[in-house]
């Protein structure tokens, strides 16, 4: 074919293009009048009035009590920002790409759309003619389409979309500004990657605010704007770990697109500058486009996830509470907690605002306690030690059946079988499936780990890892400092804090001491000698049973001192104590002493072995009774919701307090002298001044140790050394640990480290250590105020004052 017909034939497909091109036009303009009454009154198209106040779903911030974010609630990660505090440069890139002619038009480019048209019929790329404001459009107004439920799936429900998000454009334009528009485009966004919105796109690629995005960050994020799958600078790759039912994703930088793209931004936005364009805050020139194109793309991606942030497990419970909360309806049924329409509030969309008294130094310093001591020391002792049973981790006093139980009770409330069993698995299939090995990525507190077992290996395996809560509260405010439910949330979301009911142990004794004092049968200085003691409990009208705990001390018919038993945490002398009030009267009094403290037990519960603590008891609830010892006899209901306010600033939850006076200062103070004895040793003068303290390594130079201020404790081991508990107090700050496995089967066979003392306190002693360095805290280290007049010499025991006690 010779140049001269080539050319012809090329006149003749654009000559044809022409003509399709007034023909369509000739069809359209009618159309496009009829399309536009039709939509005028489409319910999906949202009103002046509602454009007033737009449905900007906003996640819910929470804060701690010393300003900082700690995390959000939400089904769509936005945080909204004023056009202020959007870098010029972001918005400059934005209308020199997306829209040149932004401040000229009125929501709709005619001059665009007839390029676009007349270039698309010479079979050019007349570029898009869609505006910022047909772009925000379709952002509010395809996804929420009543009509089509959402992006339409054919050609003519998307011409009706595109009508629709016209129409849209041009109310935008009638009731905002330009530069309302622009922001509201830039906040309803989706980046990608749990990042809806500049604001979180900032945060999310590049740690950053967005006011401080650079040159070539604002064009990598303009330039996602045509697509953000496509030119995102990230790609990820996703591994099948069986302990997570959505895998856990590696990402990598794959820039090459992204490059191109956000090189794109930067000649569209240094040719804008060129030509004059008025629209530009910001405007670049030739040196600055052709440094500015050749730079590497980098970012640094933050992970944003409901489990990421502080105090991952207080905020699932937070969560929990809250929507719950505000389901709650009055007499009439209406909701308690609604918004202006009479519609509750939601914690994913509301944009609300939670601060809590969680204080973030504290938070940090208890989370790297519980790591520190988990990883250097106690997970290592506790697998060496279960290593010597005949079924790890499992104790040697329960049999094959019995593990056999515990570990399809673990199978079935897996993920894996649930999935296999909603798939329509047959029983054999799900048990191939658990003894099938495959690779996996799974717990340690050395760091995860790559490895191949089968999921039921990885049952057990996950069955031996130890598990901790710690909670720490001011006993005068009654506020929740830190909260700590676990070691790593991903892998362990159960709650230890609060969800976590065990048996108490010792921590339990104070209130049996204290119970005793008000009933006038002890006082420090009453000794009991040092032997078996039974007690006589009515099991009907006329028989009494004897009981007679094996208490593990070595009865060597000494005399001791309560303030030394105590001190000691001797099983006996508690016994000879609850004894001593009654087999009736002594359960009855502690009872009610608990119930004052916030500690409501079951009726099977309140009996004379309850001296010992077989009851099971939160971590919160005996952190808040062991505050009443602290804060002179007055019992406060742990707080850790300051206020919720709305998105305006409105109050919605106000601060609530709970609390009464539970016992007298008097005795309150006594028990705090007592519970010293713990920490600082309390000498039995029967027995050449006998070192009693269970906590002093506290006192030590032991790494946890070095604890130099007034301190008060109580050490709790429970049987079979399942639990591990330690309390400690100060003038400010009380603080519980709990440390055990999640099965009570699971266990140290002894106890030099399967005792409170090796368990739970270093933990404290790891976090003390910490908040006292810290002086921006500025804990005090005053002892406890004894109240007016108090009669300290009660606690100078004497052989002469005792003696005739006996």
């Amino acid at each position: 074919m010779n140049k001269k017909k080539t050319e012809k034939v090329v006149l003749a497909k654009r000559t044809r293009r022409i003509i399709l091109l007034i023909v369509w036009l000739a069809a359209f303009i009618p159309l496009f009048f009829i399309l536009f009454m039709l939509n005028q009154a489409r319910p999906g198209i949202p009103s002046y009035e509602e454009l007033a106040s737009p449905p900007d779903k906003q996640a819910s911030i929470i804060y701690t009590s010393d300003g900082k974010e700690m995390g959000r609630f939400w089904s769509v990660n936005r945080k909204s920002v004023d056009y202020n505090r959007i870098s010029p440069y972001v918005i400059s890139a934005l209308i020199a790409t997306e829209d040149e002619r932004f401040y000229k038009h009125a929501g709709v480019d005619a001059e665009g759309i007839g390029r676009a048209l007349s270039k698309a019929a010479l079979g050019q790329d007349g570029g898009g003619a869609s505006t910022i404001s047909q772009q925000l459009a379709k952002l509010l107004y395809t996804a929420s389409d009543t009509m089509n439920g959402g992006v339409a799936r054919n050609k003519w429900g998307r011409l009706k979309q595109k009508f629709g998000e016209n129409i849209l454009a041009v109310r935008l334009e009638t009731h905002y500004t330009k530069e309302e528009i622009i922001t509201m485009y830039l906040n309803n966004f989706d980046f990608l990657f749990n990042a809806v919105g500049i604001s979180s796109a900032s945060q999310v690629y590049f740690n950053k605010r967005p006011e401080d995005l650079k040159m070539e960050e604002a064009a990598m994020l303009v330039g996602m704007c045509k697509n953000p799958g496509m030119f995102n600078p990230l790609k990820f790759q996703y591994k099948d770990y069986d302990d997570d039912e959505d895998g856990r994703r590696q990402y990598e930088l794959d820039s090459t697109r992204a490059y191109n793209r956000r090189n794109t931004v930067l000649h569209q936005w240094y040719k804008n500058s060129k030509k004059g364009n008025e629209s530009l805050l910001v405007k670049i020139d030739e040196a600055q486009y052709d440094s500015l194109k050749n730079l590497p793309i980098e970012v640094d991606y933050q992970i944003v996830d409901h489990k990421e942030g502080l105090a991952p497990h207080f905020r699932e419970i937070l969560r929990k509470e809250l929507t719950d909360r505000f389901k709650e309806t009055n007499d009439d049924g209406t909701y308690k907690y609604q918004k202006a329409d009479g519609t509750p509030y939601n914690i994913y969309r509301d944009g609300l605002r939670i601060y809590t008294t969680i204080d973030s130094r504290m938070q940090t310093y208890a989370e790297h306690a519980v790591q520190e001591h988990m990883e250097s020391t106690l997970q290592e002792q506790f697998d060496k030690n279960n290593a010597k049973n005949k079924r790890p981790p499992f104790g040697n006093e329960i049999d094959e059946e019995q593990i056999a139980a515990i570990m399809n009770r673990a199978v079935k409330a897996s993920d894996r079988y649930y999935r296999l069993n909603q798939a329509g698995a047959s029983e054999a299939e799900i048990d191939k499936s658990f003894n099938t090995p495959v690779k996996m990525k799974v717990f340690s507190y050395k760091g995860d780990f790559d490895t191949i077992m089968t999921p039921m290996d990885s049952i057990k395996y996950y069955k031996s890892i130890l598990q901790a809560g710690v909670m720490s509260m001011d006993p005068k405010t009654g506020f929740v400092k830190a909260w700590v439910g676990g070691p790593n949330f991903n892998h362990f979301a159960f709650d230890h804090v609060k969800q976590a009911k065990r048996q108490v142990g010792s921590t339990i004794k104070p209130f049996v001491y204290a119970a005793a004092i008000s009933l006038g049968k002890i006082d420090p200085c009453k000794a009991y000698i040092d032997m078996e003691y039974c007690i006589d409990v009515p099991v009907s009208a006329t028989r009494d049973e004897s009981w007679c705990p094996q208490t593990g001390t070595k009865n060597t018919g000494d005399l001791i001192t309560t303030k030394s038993a105590l001190a000691g945490s001797l099983n006996n002398i508690t016994v000879a104590i609850m004894k001593d009030m009654g087999a009736l009267a002594g359960p009855t009094t502690m009872n009610k002493m608990l119930k004052e403290v916030g500690i409501n037990l079951r009726i099977e519960d309140v009996v004379p072995a309850m001296c010992l603590g077989p009851m099971d008891v939160s971590l919160y609830n005996m952190v808040g009774a062991q505050s009443t010892f602290a804060n002179k006899g007055v019992y406060i209901k742990p707080i850790y919701v300051m206020r919720v306010e709305d998105r305006n600033g409105n109050v919605i939850i106000d601060l609530e307090y709970d609390i009464r006076e539970a016992m007298p200062e008097e005795l309150a103070y006594t028990m705090i002298n007592m519970m010293k004895g713990a920490v600082n040793g309390a000498p039995n003068i029967h027995q050449n001044n006998k070192y009693y303290a269970t906590s002093s390594s506290l006192r030590s130079s032991q790494p946890w140790g070095g604890i130099k201020y007034p301190t008060a404790g109580k050490t709790g081991t429970t049987n079979g050394a399942s639990d591990g508990w330690f309390m400690g107090l100060t003038p400010e700050l009380v603080t519980g640990v709990w440390v055990g496995a999640d099965d009570k089967d699971i266990h140290f066979r002894s106890y030099p480290w399967g005792q409170g003392a090796r368990m739970a306190l270093p933990i404290y002693g790891y976090y003390m250590q910490q908040v006292y360095k810290d002086k921006s805290i500025n804990l005090s280290t005053k002892d406890f105020e004894a109240p007016p007049n108090y009669d300290m010499s009660k606690f100078n025991c004497t052989i002469e004052e005792v003696g005739p006690e006996l």
